[in-house]
């Protein structure tokens, strides 16, 4: 008598937590394309002088015969031509693309540099006062609450104002990215404390947590080994929404003064001297307008499509 043949058996694969935050981040377009749009914005800012170097213009050598000091560039649209894809400046005929290009490093310097700064120094002190608590907690939380209520346009002012033009090792501009990169990170990290204090808060009640301390587990082992990993997620997110606020801060202090000296470019140094020229030149205050604006959407639409990858609870 023939046995009936056995059905073939499924086979259940299981998937990492990786493997299942990086299926629902490709599932969501818009942040798939914001992410798209932070690569190579980063390697147009890596690779400037190559690109630049392609079109054959350079970001400080002036062209006074394309414009005008009062009427502004020759031609439509500031200047566009094949030999300057994205116009001319209106004051010295510097070439716009090369000028956006090497821009994008000072900017996404600054913001990355302040983002890892107030990160490093948020999660930390989040992660400290949540797990001890007491004492520890409440002095962390109260000096939270006076960087909250520090006006951070002011110190930045005074701070430019009463160092010198060299100090800590540094001088020119590179002392005045430190400066901006000092302030914006310095004085963020509250809000991701406040963030990072609620999530331990809840953590070092779980059970895995009181095993750890069962087994004989100090408390740096804890810290590292049990709540890091669990708390890479809304520390991530928060990164991503903080890279592209920094962005307008720095166009913000390049406003009032505290930019970089001439003849080096921001895109917040670049917008603050289109506005001498808004009316003869436009097109100088749109173009660095929109890499801000396409910039900071683009971070913004991948740290959406990042915070719902990293929810559980999302389908």
């Amino acid at each position: 008598m023939r046995r009936p043949a056995a059905a073939p058996s499924k086979r259940i694969r299981s998937r990492s937590t990786a493997s299942t935050v990086w299926r629902k981040l490709k599932a969501d377009r818009a942040a798939v394309l914001g992410g798209y749009t932070i690569v190579l914005l980063i390697v147009l800012a890596v690779f400037a002088p190559a690109v630049t170097g392609l079109f054959g213009v350079d970001p400080n050598t002036p062209h006074p015969e394309l414009t005008d000091a009062t009427f502004g560039p020759h031609g439509a649209f500031g200047g566009m031509s094949w030999a300057h894809p994205l116009g001319v400046d209106q004051r010295m005929g510097r070439d716009v693309l090369a000028r956006l290009l090497f821009g994008s490093r000072v900017s996404l310097l600054i913001a990355f540099g302040a983002t890892v700064l107030s990160v490093v120094l948020g999660a930390g002190l989040g992660v400290v006062s949540g797990y001890l608590g007491g004492r520890v907690d409440m002095v962390v939380m109260r000096s939270a609450d006076v960087f909250l209520a520090f006006p951070l346009m002011l110190f930045a002012l005074g701070l430019t104002g009463a160092l010198s033009d060299e100090a800590f090792g540094l001088s020119g501009n590179a002392l005045r990215i430190g400066i901006m990169i000092f302030v914006m990170g310095f004085f963020s990290w509250p809000y991701l404390a406040r963030i990072v204090r609620a999530e331990v808060l809840s953590l070092r009640e779980r059970e895995f947590v009181d095993a750890a301390r069962a087994l004989g587990a100090g408390t740096w082992w804890v810290v590292w080994r049990e709540l890091m990993p669990n708390l890479m997620a809304p520390i991530l997110v928060y990164a991503t929404l903080l890279i592209p606020a920094n962005i307008i801060f720095e166009a913000g202090l390049s406003a009032l003064g505290i930019g970089l000296d001439p003849p080096a470019a921001s895109w917040g140094q670049m917008m603050t001297d289109a506005v001498a020229t808004v009316y003869t030149d436009p097109a100088y205050l749109v173009v660095p307008g929109m890499a801000v604006f396409i910039t900071v959407l683009a971070f913004n639409l991948f740290g959406d499509g990042l915070r719902d990858a990293l929810d559980p609870t999302a389908q």
